[in-house]
């Protein structure tokens, strides 16, 4: 006999085969976050995921029959300062002398951390009548009877987790950097999302899928 430490076994294999599910249908995740894109790049990578096992159809929107549905809702805390919440300073002294004039030097916030939560169902056998819940969007009715379906394969919560640096320069004059801060900073922050919306959908594929 070999040690095998370090070494594991993955299968490519469709993860719901045990359950008589060979078909998803799987429509935008139900977004009741502050942070608005959030959707667009979870819903996409998690997609993908899904769509990479050959013998597993996977169908975008609700509105298709198939063996099973993917639910996802994506939620924060209420208060935006508790979602984003500062990570690191600069300051001002030095680089920013001319763009603050005669005023005190201060700290500004250069990296903003993040937080939401994704919680990911797969129903088997989804009714009318659900689907139509399901496409209702109404997260507190959703959260209040999907932990305790009859039909749930799959229930995941998952922290979603992320940082990006916020563009800061100069805007002493109409033609400093300083002017596009909020446009780069925002090409920062979408970056970050797609990063993340990766990583997260990889770590449950390999933490959640390859062991179900």
């Amino acid at each position: 006999m070999t040690s095998c430490a370090g070494y594991h076994i993955e299968s490519e294999g469709n993860p719901l085969r045990a359950y008589g599910i060979k078909s998803l249908s799987f429509p935008m995740f139900i977004n009741d976050s502050s942070v608005s894109r959030a959707s667009l790049h979870l819903t996409r990578e998690f997609y993908r995921i899904f769509s990479n096992y050959p013998d597993l159809k996977v169908k975008s929107g609700e509105n298709v029959k198939t063996d099973a549905i993917v639910v996802g809702i994506i939620s924060s805390r209420k208060k935006r300062n508790a979602v984003f919440q500062n990570g690191s300073y600069i300051y001002t002294e030095g680089t920013f002398d001319t763009s603050i004039g005669n005023r005190r030097h201060f700290y500004v916030p250069q990296v903003i951390n993040y937080q939401v939560f994704l919680d990911l169902y797969i129903i088997k056998d989804p009714q009318d009548k659900e689907m139509a819940l399901f496409q209702s969007g109404n997260k507190a009715l959703l959260e209040k009877i999907l932990p305790r379906h009859p039909r749930v394969v799959l229930h995941s919560h998952i922290p979603v987790n992320g940082s990006y640096t916020r563009h800061l320069k100069e805007t002493a004059t109409v033609n400093s950097p300083g002017l596009a801060n909020m446009t780069q900073s925002a090409g920062n922050f979408e970056e970050s999302l797609q990063s993340i919306a990766i990583s997260t959908a990889k770590d449950f594929k390999e933490t959640v899928l390859n062991v179900f």
